[in-house]
């Protein structure tokens, strides 16, 4: 079963610490891969049966769109990639015609996986560039992801390891900061049947299947949450989490994590 299982690494770009709000309006808000912030990739894959179609769309009417596209490896650091009609390279650029749209896809031509991230970059893109990436194997299925544009506090995925099923999960640490997570995982019914603590480094992300990393997950259904503080022991923003859910028979399909935020 864990041999079905690629894990996604996923990483960010800072995102805003504050979401607007509307005076004298107290609420909380349920978000899940949409609002503001700088549009994020969440994963790229390309190689070992696996590839990645990223689509952007120029969402004006009225107007052309530039876009960049800046692409970064698990270390952060600039990360080149194959793609097809383009060749190889750590970012890519262009023009998008009024209400035009380009898909642009990773060769997978090689035999070894090369995984990262992607960043719209907010200085060489338009703002009316929206878009999803699609990741896909060989074996004919695929999972879309929307671009990750808003990354707030307290993140939660929920996760299904009953009757055969899987999740891999993926976190990355889009802050300049060191981050200290502690992760409360609670079954159906909200009772909690798990804790854990653990550090990440700025820019940095982890991937593992849930259940290797905490076993009392096994054979249960329900919900983790994320809650972040950093090095001051101050709330924290900026954790991106990704959740790929597999079936016994190696289909998979993507869990976008929630994010809870309460306004004053």
């Amino acid at each position: 079963m864990k041999t079905m299982f690629v894990i996604l690494a996923l990483a960010a770009m800072p995102a805003f610490s504050q979401r607007p709000t509307q005076p004298g309006r107290a609420r909380s808000d349920l978000e899940s891969a949409a609002g503001i912030g700088n549009s994020i990739i969440t994963h790229i894959a390309d190689g070992g049966g696996w590839k990645t179609s990223i689509v952007l769309v120029n969402l004006s009417q009225s107007k052309a769109a530039a876009f960049k596209v800046n692409l970064f490896g698990d270390d952060g650091n600039p990360q080149q990639f194959s793609f097809e009609s383009i060749g190889r390279g750590s970012a890519v650029t262009g023009t998008l015609a009024v209400g035009g749209s380009i898909v642009i896809k990773t060769a997978g031509t090689s035999s070894a996986v090369t995984q990262g991230w992607g960043q719209l970059d907010f200085l060489g893109t338009t703002d009316s560039v929206g878009g999803y990436a699609v990741f896909s194997n060989g074996n004919g299925n695929e999972a879309a992801v929307p671009f990750e544009s808003t990354i707030g506090e307290s993140p939660v995925l929920p996760f299904d390891n009953t009757n055969g099923l899987g999740m891999g999960v993926a976190l990355a640490n889009s802050d300049f900061t060191a981050m200290t997570i502690s992760a409360t995982f609670r079954d159906g019914n909200g009772s909690v049947i798990g804790t854990s603590q653990f550090t990440m480094q700025p820019n940095t992300h982890t991937s593992f299947v849930l259940t290797d990393k905490w076993s009392f997950t096994a054979g249960k259904q329900g919900t983790v949450s994320f809650d972040c503080s950093d090095q001051f022991g101050s709330n924290a923003s900026g954790l991106a989490v990704l959740g790929l859910r597999f079936t016994p028979a190696g289909a998979f399909t993507s869990v976008a994590a929630f994010t809870k935020w309460t306004l004053d």
